[in-house]
């Protein structure tokens, strides 16, 4: 059996391209919104959490230094 993908990678063209980094860094700032919220919303979390989490977001790069719009 053959493989049906050709070419090179996503993650290849991310990085010919010179936006890997960037790319990755603005889906995971994105996930950990999007789980933060639904922690939120299933009252999972509370203020002192969502910061520890922030701090943690900064110190890795995470979304607080990237403006996911």
């Amino acid at each position: 059996m053959h493989s049906l993908n050709r070419g090179s990678s996503f993650d290849e063209f991310l990085h010919e391209a010179g936006i890997r980094d960037e790319a990755e860094a603005l889906a995971l700032g994105r996930v950990l919104d999007w789980q933060r919220e639904r922690g939120t919303a299933e009252g999972n979390t509370n203020p002192t959490r969502h910061a520890a989490d922030e701090v943690s977001s900064r110190a890795a790069g995470g979304p607080s230094a990237i403006d996911p719009e």
